[in-house]
């Protein structure tokens, strides 16, 4: 009997534990300390941040009228950022709050449009980020025949 209740509790904190972790990557985060590739230090708004592009091991986070060159990989680096970024390509990341349109282009590519004017790619396999943007913005998902 001792033995399923402490089976229960571990469980019972494992889950806790995990719905802790979703809460944090759900809740908008507020500051970021990154040490860009000069060994400087910048600290930054999460909100300021534009969009996200992969050098190979490094990324380069773009705040509009400035970017950051962070050696880190576009994976790790795209953990610590909330609900907001969007992957809309194997190298870039979008914060969803700057997108101002959404283009289709011939052969069924997508363009996002930045409130900057910057103009991103969308690639074919992070199709499903555009739902994620689309959704952020108050509206349905593209349709399977778009």
């Amino acid at each position: 009997m001792t033995t399923q209740l402490t089976e229960a509790d571990d469980l019972r904190h494992h889950i806790e534990t995990l719905l802790a972790e979703l809460r944090q990557r759900s809740e908008p985060r507020g500051r970021l300390a990154l040490k860009c590739s000069d060994g400087s230090y910048a600290f930054l708004e999460v909100e300021e941040i534009c969009w996200v592009d992969a050098l190979r091991n490094y990324v380069r986070v773009n705040l509009g009228d400035r970017e950051y060159v962070v050696r880190q990989p576009i994976r790790e680096f795209e953990a610590r950022l909330d609900h907001r970024f969007v992957r809309i390509h194997r190298s870039t990341i979008v914060n969803a709050t700057k997108v101002r349109a959404v283009e289709r282009r011939k052969h069924g590519d997508y363009v996002v449009v930045l409130d900057s004017g910057e103009r991103l790619n969308v690639s074919r396999g992070c199709r499903s980020g555009l739902d994620e943007i689309l959704a952020f913005g108050g509206l349905a998902a593209l349709s399977p025949a778009s």
